[in-house]
């Protein structure tokens, strides 16, 4: 049962969180922050991050709008895994030209840090693989070839959280299967070496399923339908527009 001050000391806890220099995070980095003009979080982030186990290392799922600030909570967990508890991170893309774009944020936003970060893309990978990065920017193919390795060399251990943008990509027809056997893989050996701590970080636009994504994966679940910009739908019919939420006719 939540009590009242349950609630009240969330609500404080969220607050106290909202500034970015709450979170532990180096001069460097948020100096980077600012610069983008980023200096506080919005408070579903900070809600999503605080979910039960998460900052813990608990498996995370969770879905917002396209533009709510989505990949922050990643970033967070992202430079958390790699500083705090000096280990790698595997980020998941779907693109090709997503990775590379990935690639330079991370190199720009970590760099000054002493992070290397490297993408690995169709026939690119940098020299000395993964043993030399400390944030490998993936393509679900080579994502996969990697925990393959790691598998092979004993050396799953070196990673601390593996990061999977467009998580609805499960049920794509032709690539799904390759990101779902990549993840039964963590999930397998997580359970049978208690003491692998890999983090799973799935994030979406649309999953339809979500519930169940996060029951298979035994992760905190959080789902926001935030937008920084309200979204207004209209609805031409004929020569006239409606607004949808009241039917009215606008012009």
């Amino acid at each position: 049962m939540i009590m009242p001050e349950d609630i009240r000391d969330k609500s404080l806890l969220t607050q106290e969180k909202l500034n970015l220099r709450s979170w532990g995070l180096p001069t460097t980095i948020l100096e980077k922050y600012a610069a983008k003009g980023i200096e506080n979080m919005f408070p579903w982030q900070v809600e999503c991050l605080t979910s039960d186990g998460v900052l813990a290392g608990r498996n995370l799922v969770y879905s917002a709008p396209t533009s709510a600030g989505k990949t922050m909570v990643a970033e967070i967990l992202t430079i958390q895994t790699v500083l705090e508890r000096k280990k790698k991170v595997i980020i998941i893309l779907p693109f090709i030209s997503v990775v590379r774009e990935k690639m330079l944020y991370f190199q720009n936003l970590l760099g000054s840090s002493g992070v290397r970060v490297e993408g690995f893309m169709g026939s690119h990978a940098p020299p000395g693989g993964l043993r030399t990065v400390h944030i490998a920017i993936c393509t679900i193919e080579k994502a996969n070839s990697l925990i393959n390795r790691l598998l092979e060399d004993q050396g799953l251990d070196s990673v601390g959280c593996v990061v999977v943008d467009e998580l609805h990509l499960l049920g794509d027809p032709h690539r799904g299967y390759l990101l779902e056997l990549l993840l039964t893989k963590l999930k397998y050996m997580c359970l049978k070496d208690k003491s692998l701590k890999i983090q799973v970080v799935g994030m979406s636009a649309t999953l339809p399923n979500i519930a169940e994504l996060a029951a298979w994966l035994d992760a905190a679940l959080y789902v926001t339908t935030f937008r920084p910009i309200p979204l207004t739908e209209y609805l031409k019919v004929n020569s006239g527009v409606y607004d949808v939420s009241t039917l009215k006719l606008i012009y």
